[in-house]
Formats: C-alpha cells, structure tokens, sequence
C-alpha cells in the first residue's frame, strides 16, 4: 500500500518507457541529430516483425522524418515499405469516405474534421507521417441525427446491430458513432468532441466558435483551433493506454507553432476537466522528449488539479501504456475495461434514461421443436391498446440457441418510433429449444397501432460472419408464442 502511495500521485509513473519510449523520443525530440543516433540503436535491438501496428504507426512518422538519412541501414527499404503500406491504406480510406463528406457539405451539414484527418487537412505534407485508417469529423448536435440518416442512406452501416428507429432514440446518450462502408470506407461520426466529462453540448459549441477552414482534397471543411487540437488529442489518447501514440506527435507539432495560446489551452484544459492527463501528457513532452512547453503551463495545470486521489489513480492507470505495467494481463485487463467504462459516462445521459429496455427469462424447453414458422420480424396485435398511456407489456417466444453462450437482441418498435429493447442471455453453450419471457411497463402513444418484435443481431461487422462468430452475433429467427398489453 505504501508503494500505491509513493509511485500513483506522480505523473511520471504514466509515462512511456523502454522501447516505446525511446521511439516516441525519435519521432518527436528536437534534437534531429540525438534522435537520429538513438533510432540506429533502436534499430539494432528490436526486429521490425515483431513489432504491432502501434510501433507501425511511430515507424511511419519516423521514416518520414529521417528519410535517405536512414539509407545506411539494412532495415531502410522494410521502413520504406512499411511506410508505403499505410500511406497506400489510409489514402483508399480517405478515397472512400470522401463522396460522404461532400454529400454531408451539399446538404448544408457543416462539417469539422478532428484527429489526424484534421492534421492532414492542415499539411497535406503529413500524410506518410499521420496514419488515418478512419476518419473523424465532427457534426453540430442540430445536424447529427440527418447526418446519421443521411450516411445510411448512402449505403454506410453502423457497427451495432439495432435498427435506425432504435439508434435514433439514444442519440441523446452518445458522444459518437462509427460507420464503414466498402473495403476500407471508415468514418467516425461525432457530435461532442471531447471525450471525457463534457456536457453534450457547452464544451463543443465553444470549440465551434474558434474552428478555422481548411482545405481537404478539394473540400472546404472545418478544423479545430490549434489549442483545441492538442486539448483534443489528449482527450483521446490521454487515457486510452497508449493504444496507439500519435496524439503525442500530434502534440508537440501543436506546441511548436508560433501562434498556440497557452493561456487558451489551459483554459479549455480546465473547462474540459481533463488536467490530470494534461499534466501527464505535457510533463512527458517537456521533461523527457525536450520538447518546449512553458513553465507557467505546468504550474497553472498543477495549481487547477482537484481531483481526488482514487480519481487521480483511475486517470494515471487509464493513461499508462498496458505494455509497461507489470501485472498479469488477465488480472489488469478486467479492471482497465469496467475503470474506462466509467471514466468516460461521466457528465453525461446513460443510455437507461433514454432507452427503455426489458430483460428476458430464459427456460429451457428440451429437444421440443417450436410451433410455427420461425422469422426475424413478428406483428402485435394491439386492438386492446385503447389510447396513449402506460401499459404492462407480457412477450412470450420461442427461439432456437445455438451452441454457445452469447447475448439475444431484440426490439418493438411501431412503424414511426422505437419502444422498447428486449435483452436476454443464454448462460448455457448446450444447443436446443428454449422459451424466451419478457415482462415491463411500456409508455404507447395512440399512434402505436401496429407494433413489431424484430430479432437483432448483436452486432455488424463489414465481412459476413462465418462459424462461431455468426452463431454468436447473428440475429436468431423466433416463433412469438403471445404478446398482451395491458393497461395500468
């Protein structure tokens, strides 16, 4: 407990280390000649092989750097691939996406790239130094529901498995989604920008308010303040584990231009609540990559942090690098998952208190076969709902589970709205027949005159799914045994 103590309250406990560190010193250090030096070290130690798409992403950045400086090594021409291999990817991503981001402005959408599109916009220069396998943008919360439609419209799917009617209803609730369209389309749709503790729509207004325009492949979109862009990045990347660590490039290329407001940024910092990954994040880059960050920054950061030490502990796990913490992944992995989870719905709507959701009984029916035709969609008869109010809503099916354990989601929407999500699990990986029970009060309205139960699948991917995968996530066809509706 002493060793909690003493290590958890410094910031310098977060910080990158080993070889990941080192890389991070290469792409970003000023120093161009110690980095250099340092890299060729690096790259007598470490096989490129066996390196993930993380170290990938800083190897791009580093070769674009350095260039025919590295052509001494027998490792240049792999770099040099490499490099070309997630130029090519994030180029056909960009390709395919921007048919969509025209539709979006033709329509009158406004339309603010964020993240490493935005840094591409600024200097097209940076596209083999910036991977962008998907693209941010950001939407006005006015906007964000036709935005949506708009995407589907066009072809692109989101990776849930709900339908529109449902999506729609828990727009309130959401800070984003993620939409794929083709081979590599990938855009990452948004109507609050900063990820942690906002109010949906007070901190990304202001960020609004301060864009400026810049020009991407032809089209004229938004970006966000230079300030906003470092606050940004670290709203993303400051508490994801160093998934990936571009956002500290991202930094330190906002840091070094002439024109950055340091006063702004900790105003935003603080506005955002996000100053203990600030502290984090602006201390690596001062006092370990060289990078010039002024004293007066820190010492207003450290003087505007009030956070308490058990939130002060969950900010400093979220933001170390899952690589360099010494526990077990089993023991770790569980506890990062429930802490992030938590860390990011605060200071906004959970989705409990927007979707109204039924949870299921399951009970086993033996080797019976069902009566009727199993479907994906089924009508209620509602003759007995007489007007607008809250009824006692009793579904009974019958579906066919497959051999593994897995979630089962369904949904009653009427023609016009989503009503109710109805969530069930198997706790069992035997197969067979078995008697799905749902039972809550509902609110209808006296336009609910036909409704629908709809099985759902768990989720969509961009491949059709095959084998486990698909008994596991695939929507589950269901015979409704009955449905009555009762008015309270």
């Amino acid at each position: 407990m002493s060793f909690c103590f003493r290590c958890f309250p410094k910031m310098s406990w977060a910080w990158p280390q080993g070889d990941h560190d080192q890389l991070l010193f290469c792409a970003v250090s000023p120093d161009r000649d110690v980095a250099l030096e340092q890299f060729s070290r690096w790259l007598s130690r470490n096989n490129i092989d066996d390196l993930t798409f993380r170290e990938h992403r800083l190897l791009a950045a580093i070769a674009e750097r350095f260039g025919k400086s590295l052509a001494h090594h027998s490792e240049y021409p792999r770099l040099a691939g490499l490099q070309r291999m997630l130029w090519t990817k994030s180029r056909m991503a960009i390709n395919e996406s921007l048919p969509m981001l025209r539709r979006l402005v033709e329509v009158g959408i406004d339309v603010m790239l964020i993240k490493g599109a935005a840094r591409i916009a600024l200097n097209e220069s940076d596209q083999k130094a910036r991977v962008a396998h998907d693209i941010d943008i950001l939407i006005r919360y006015e906007d964000f529901q036709r935005a949506i439609e708009l995407l589907v419209e066009n072809g692109w799917r989101y990776d849930s498995g709900e339908t529109l009617l449902s999506l729609k209803s828990r727009l309130s609730a959401i800070r984003g989604i993620n939409l794929f369209k083709g081979r590599l389309g990938d855009i990452d749709l948004h109507q609050a920008a900063f990820k942690l503790n906002e109010p949906l729509r007070d901190g990304t207004q202001g960020l609004w308010g301060r864009a400026e325009k810049a020009n991407f492949f032809g089209l004229e979109l938004f970006v966000p303040s230079v300030e906003d862009r470092m606050v940004l990045a670290i709203s993303h990347g400051g508490v994801d584990g160093h998934s990936h660590s571009d956002w500290l490039v991202d930094c330190a290329l906002a840091a070094s231009d002439e024109a950055f407001n340091w006063q702004r940024f900790v105003e935003i910092v603080v506005e955002q609540q996000i100053v203990v990954p600030s502290r984090i994040a602006l201390g690596y880059l001062q006092q370990r990559l060289g990078v010039v960050i002024p004293d007066f920054v820190i010492d207003a950061l450290e003087k505007a942090d009030r956070q308490s030490l058990s939130g002060r502990w969950t900010e400093l796990v979220l933001a170390k690098p899952m690589t360099d913490v010494s526990l077990p992944g089993w023991v770790l992995l569980p506890l990062i998952k429930i802490l992030r989870i938590r860390y990011e719905r605060r200071g906004r709507r959970s989705e409990s208190q927007v979707v109204k959701v039924l949870r299921g009984r399951v009970q086993r029916k033996g080797g019976v076969n069902p009566e009727g035709e199993p479907a994906l969609r089924s009508c209620i008869e509602t003759e007995h709902v007489e007007a607008a109010g809250a009824y006692l809503c009793k579904i009974e099916m019958t579906v066919s589970l497959p051999a593994v354990n897995r979630r089962l989601e369904f949904e009653l929407n009427s023609e016009t709205r989503h009503i109710a999500r109805l969530r069930a699990r198997t706790v069992s990986r035997a197969p067979g027949i078995a008697i799905i029970s749902f039972e809550g009060e509902l609110g209808l309205l006296s336009e609910d005159v036909v409704l629908w139960v709809e099985s759902r699948p768990v989720s969509q991917s961009r491949t059709k799914t095959k084998g486990l995968q698909q008994e596991k996530y695939e929507a589950l066809p269901f015979v409704l045994n009955s449905a009555q509706l009762t008015r309270i």
